[in-house]
């Protein structure tokens, strides 16, 4: 995922995430995993916060981090999407 510079730090990437979790969540899927290269510390970070953690080193410029999606994690972003949609 990659957001362009001047519509970064507006919450996009968490929004684009959320959304992800619930639809692999209702499709049944446990974990989800992701790649990212070490020098992005940014999304590193970003990714940390949201809960995923380091899985393996694939290789020397690439991570890879992993999720385990829970149904109250899952309820709680449903309830989120209800709220944000209600005040469009």
């Amino acid at each position: 995922m990659i957001i362009d510079k001047k519509f970064r730090r507006l919450g996009l990437s968490k929004l684009l995430i959320d959304k992800v979790e619930r639809d692999c969540f209702l499709r049944q899927k446990d974990y989800i995993t992701l790649n990212v290269l070490k020098k992005n510390k940014e999304a590193l970070n970003l990714y940390k916060k949201l809960g995923y953690v380091i899985f393996k080193n694939k290789n020397s410029k690439t991570i890879i981090m992993k999720k385990k999606l829970s149904p109250a994690l899952v309820i709680f972003l449903l309830a989120l999407q209800t709220i944000d949609e209600c005040a469009l």
